[in-house]
């Protein structure tokens, strides 16, 4: 009897382990949503790829779960700087719509990585160390419709990058290092609505960047080196049904633009709600809305003839903004023209005063001179009646 107690006791020790892998993989799911948030509690690799088999079990959860029934899958807590085969198994997760890999460090992803999701809709991978990403990512996952890579390394986006993406409507490229985008970047996202290029190193946008995006609704372009928006440009955006350009780094702002055989005029709306310097468009009709900063902050504003009274709207009446700041900005071409008039009527003054000072020399040394003239005259005159009275005695 003993004896069978024994190996009863030997076996239950033998199979515990393998009970305790089907039964504590580190994760909480959320039924309504279908999320599973995986913890890894350090470096993740083969931890993952081995005990998350076809089925899961949860610490919040007491029935499984099927892999292919997963919709959404998040981590916390990873860190990893490289990703491999054995890192991330996202094999059986036939039903995937959302992957959130952030945080994770990664500095690359494999090629291979989404070549089993094809139903995935949202790919985030934000507050990693990408410099880039294999331009076959997204090859397979034609459904995608959001994706965020905000929070990396990039320095450039590459236009083979969304050649299968064509549904693709949100992309974010925040807190990047991107000081360059090719016009080709964007032109098969015709479905584009929303993109944050926000906190770059952008300096300029070519003309054709947007050009086949006219459904983009929101574009973020604020806290880069952006100065001046081109009439080219703006001729681009003029087909959009309504667009908003926001972008808080201008210098130079124009309110009236000819590009070709176009011709635009931008209204300009002052507003203490706005946060930022904000360009809306709509079916053609340009309006410059500013905040109050943003809008004394101006080193050039560009006026067409006669709009200063109609160009310039208050929407709040606590803005006391009126026409004598135009005056104040050292670049506004009113003032060239103001200054210009008050340097003429400065010279005429000057002309008149020394003018009248230099007569009024001239009247003075004659006067002395014809007082010694006169002084003489009479000194002669006494001579010469003293020596014609000798002459007569």
């Amino acid at each position: 009897m003993a004896i069978i107690k024994s190996l009863s006791f030997i076996v239950f020790l033998a199979i515990m382990p393998s009970f305790n892998v089907a039964h504590t993989h580190d994760c909480y799911y959320d039924e309504p949503t279908e999320h599973v948030e995986y913890i890894c509690d350090g470096p993740i690799g083969e931890h993952f790829n081995q005990r998350t088999y076809k089925i899961l079990y949860c610490h919040n959860y007491d029935s499984e779960i099927h892999r292919s029934a997963i919709k959404s899958l998040g981590f916390r807590n990873c860190l990893i700087s490289e990703m491999t085969s054995t890192s991330v198994n996202l094999w059986d997760f036939d039903s995937l719509r959302v992957l959130n890999i952030s945080y994770f460090g990664f500095k690359t992803l494999p090629d291979y990585l989404l070549r089993d999701n094809i139903q995935l809709e949202r790919f985030i991978v934000s507050h990693n160390r990408l410099t880039e990403v294999p331009v076959i990512l997204f090859d397979t996952t034609p459904e995608i419709t959001e994706v965020d890579f905000s929070f990396n390394e990039f320095n450039q986006i590459y236009p083979l990058l969304f050649d299968n993406t064509r549904k693709l409507r949100v992309a974010n490229f925040s807190f990047n290092m991107i000081d360059m985008v090719k016009a080709p970047a964007f032109s098969n996202l015709r479905e584009l609505e929303t993109l944050d290029l926000s906190s770059n190193n952008i300096d300029a946008v070519n003309s054709d960047l947007f050009a086949y995006n006219k459904k983009l609704k929101t574009l973020n372009l604020n806290d880069n080196q952006v100065k001046r928006l081109d009439c080219e440009f703006l001729a681009t955006l003029a087909e959009n049904d309504a667009l908003d350009i926001f972008i808080n780094t201008l210098e130079e702002v124009q309110t009236t633009c000819d590009s070709g055989e176009k011709h635009f005029d931008l209204d300009i709306v002052v507003s203490p709600k706005e946060s930022s310097t904000r360009l809306h468009v709509s079916d053609g009709q340009f309006k410059w809305i500013f905040s109050e900063i943003e809008f004394i902050k101006l080193r050039r504003l560009s006026l067409s003839n006669g709009q200063i009274k109609s160009s310039i709207e208050i929407i709040d009446d606590d803005i006391n903004i009126d026409e004598s700041n135009l005056i104040m900005w050292q670049l506004n071409a009113i003032e060239y023209l103001l200054a210009f008039m008050v340097l003429i009527l400065i010279f005429v003054c000057v002309f008149f005063i020394a003018a009248t000072c230099s007569r009024n020399r001239n009247y003075n040394k004659n006067l002395s001179i014809f007082s010694v003239e006169q002084s003489l005259m009479r000194n002669d005159n006494n001579q010469y009646q003293k020596i014609k009275s000798q002459q007569f005695c």
